[in-house]
């Protein structure tokens, strides 16, 4: 209420709190989440899986399928011989016997891949799980992950309070 002269000075304090206070705290939301990345590290999820999957499994796959096609390249020219031995090189029954062949090639490759990714996904799993033992272990024994994020996060949110309320400080004075 009373006069004063340095009246530009306290709105700009003002206006410095205001935005200040605007700007929300992010160490907050950092801590939060730090927390939910621990919570779901327990889970083994499609991405978990992709993550503790051999990243050569697919070139190892790709290899195993160039082989079936060299083997079925290699067996058509036996195929060949065995329809001109009978007579039927370039007919139906060829044709038949192609399309046969190429099936089971088909029908391979599949299987291949398949195969390939199963045992993939299984190593995985079972890698997912020995981390995961491991982890329990270290936490029986003391050394609690969860614990030590949490007072971590519980810290950077401290932190950020004691920065937040030393900026509005400074800007009061």
């Amino acid at each position: 209420i009373a006069q004063s002269g340095s009246i530009a000075d306290i709105a700009d304090s003002r206006n410095m709190v205001r935005n200040i206070a605007n700007q929300g705290m992010p160490e907050t939301q950092e801590a939060i989440g730090g927390i939910r990345d621990l919570a779901r590290s327990g889970q083994f999820t499609g991405q978990t899986a992709q993550d503790y999957m051999n990243p050569y499994m697919e070139q190892v796959v790709d290899r195993q399928k160039q082989s079936a096609i060299q083997d079925f390249n290699r067996m058509g020219a036996a195929r060949n011989a065995q329809a001109v031995n009978a007579g039927a090189f370039g007919g139906s029954r060829q044709a038949v016997a192609q399309a046969l062949a190429g099936e089971g090639l088909q029908r391979q490759l599949g299987e291949i891949q398949a195969v390939g990714q199963q045992k993939a996904f299984e190593q995985a799993q079972q890698q997912f799980q020995r981390d995961r033992e491991a982890r329990l272990a270290a936490e029986r024994q003391g050394l609690s992950a969860a614990e030590s994020l949490s007072g971590q996060s519980a810290q950077l949110a401290a932190l950020g309070e004691k920065a937040r309320a030393g900026d509005i400080e400074s800007a009061q004075l």
